[in-house]
């Protein structure tokens, strides 16, 4: 009796209890409700404005971006342009030509509009005062691409000079070239350098300098440019790389983006190797081509010690010096390797190190095997085909082995109940084992077989010596 009229309590029961009395009751859980709604309103709009605002900051990002890029070339013009205003060859054709003395008072609209120009463009002059390009374009490959770099997308140039490399780096940046070559060409210094800074904003993926040679000091400057490039492929196959090189190569694996390296025929001491396979295991390199090294035992060791801690699931050792012992130290670290592809092609491996390979194939990822232009012989490839039905090779070469009829009969047998889809023959004398081979790829997985036999040149007379009387020369047919 005591209450006013309007009575607030968030109690139902206490409600239910003055029902019909005159008072007013507040519905407290529809304001709540009410209350919720709106929050729920005020939060969606919230996270639409920080989606939008994202938006916008991703977008100014970008566009900050395309700009600081556009901003960096133009600085780079002005550096070339000061370059060639401190030349006095260059400096009097230049203000002549885009200048104009007479017009001083215009000078700051006249040099913008220098800047602006296309530096491949400007040209020195001679002693006639006629003008000519400043570099000298030999390739016609590189003349071609510098007329329209947005059309290539491969380029392999030859013995290039440093004025043509200054016009090729100039020029990758808005280009399509992923995969750029050079071959027979000194990497000096200033060419290193001209090159590596072009890396970072090129679209190059794929690298390949051969047959010629790189100095340390250039081969340190071009590894700088190697961190901050999209490189994944990286070819120095024939470049007489000193230990220095090797070195300087290997502190740049762990942070590069090298998956392939090939260093086919450069020599590979023990210190080199040592080097290599310090920051191997930190990389992330699969693919490794070290064919014609000059690997022996103590170098073989080394890296079938890296093996196993590496990602190397493809690994080129045609062409060294790998004897009984050296295999064996190899042969041990590959059931824990991630190897599946192997060629010990040209090693001189005889049946002996076959049966050594056979004892692990088992136990190894080994999908392709190389054994080409080695002495395996029949009593090899006998061993070989006992471990076949228990292994995963899908692909084996076996070209120029000196197989002979019983060899070849033995891997007949063991093909229906093995997984090679691939099986390289050429070059021995299996004579009638042919037809062992042929009926047993009918019931095989075999979808390609090389079964052409070696052929023997005919004998030549002997110089010195007269011919019987009666006899015919014997000439070679090409």
């Amino acid at each position: 009796k005591s209450h006013p009229k309007t009575y607030i309590c968030d109690c139902k029961e206490v409600r239910k209890s003055h029902a019909g009395h005159a008072l007013t009751m507040i519905p407290f859980e529809k304001i709540c409700e009410s209350i919720s709604k709106f929050e729920k309103d005020f939060i969606s709009e919230k996270q639409k404005l920080v989606k939008k605002t994202n938006e916008l900051i991703e977008e100014i990002l970008r566009d900050q971006k395309e700009r600081a890029e556009e901003l960096q070339k133009t600085i780079k013009r002005c550096s070339r342009l000061k370059e060639w205003f401190m030349e006095t060859q260059t400096r009097f054709y230049l203000v002549d030509e885009y200048i104009e003395v007479s017009e001083f008072e215009n000078i700051e609209e006249k040099v913008k509009t220098l800047i602006d120009l296309d530096i491949k463009q400007v040209h020195k002059p001679v002693e006639n005062q006629s003008p000519k390009p400043q570099t000298r374009i030999q390739s016609e490959e590189l003349l071609s691409f510098l007329e329209d770099p947005g059309s290539f997308k491969s380029l392999n140039l030859e013995n290039i000079k440093l004025g043509e490399m200054q016009l090729l780096s100039d020029a990758l940046p808005d280009s399509q070239v992923t995969s750029l070559g050079f071959s027979n060409t000194k990497i000096t210094d200033e060419k290193a350098e001209v090159l590596g800074n072009a890396f970072s904003s090129s679209l190059v993926t794929c690298l390949r300098l051969e047959k010629g040679t790189i100095t340390t000091s250039g081969f340190e400057k071009l590894s700088n440019g190697f961190l901050e490039s999209r490189i994944n492929y990286l070819s120095l196959r024939d470049n007489n790389l000193q230990e220095k090189n090797i070195e300087i190569l290997a502190n740049t694996l762990v942070w590069a983006q090298f998956v392939c390296i090939d260093l086919a025929y450069n020599t590979l001491t023990l210190k080199a190797m040592k080097a290599l396979t310090s920051t191997l295991c930190n990389s992330k390199v699969t693919n490794m081509n070290l064919e014609g090294t000059q690997l022996s035992l103590k170098e073989i060791s080394v890296l079938a010690e890296c093996l196993p801690k590496s990602q190397i699931s493809v690994l080129n050792l045609k062409t060294n010096k790998i004897n009984k012992k050296a295999l064996k130290v190899l042969a041990n670290a590959i059931p824990n390797s991630e190897l599946t592809e192997l060629d010990l092609g040209s090693n001189g491996l005889t049946s002996t190190e076959a049966a050594v390979l056979s004892k692990i194939l088992p136990e190894s990822n080994l999908a392709k095997l190389g054994l080409s232009m080695n002495k395996i012989n029949s009593q090899g490839a006998k061993s070989l085909a006992k471990a076949l039905p228990e292994s995963e090779l899908a692909s084996l070469d076996l070209t120029w082995n000196e197989i002979d009829l019983k060899g070849a009969e033995s891997i007949a047998k063991a093909l229906p109940k093995c997984k090679l889809t691939n099986l390289y023959l050429l070059e021995n004398e299996i004579g009638n084992g042919k037809k062992a081979l042929k009926e047993a790829v009918a019931k095989s997985r075999i979808t390609f077989i090389d079964l052409v036999e070696v052929k023997k040149p005919p004998e030549l007379p002997r110089v010195g010596k007269k011919r019987p009387r009666g006899s015919k020369a014997i000439t070679r047919s090409r």
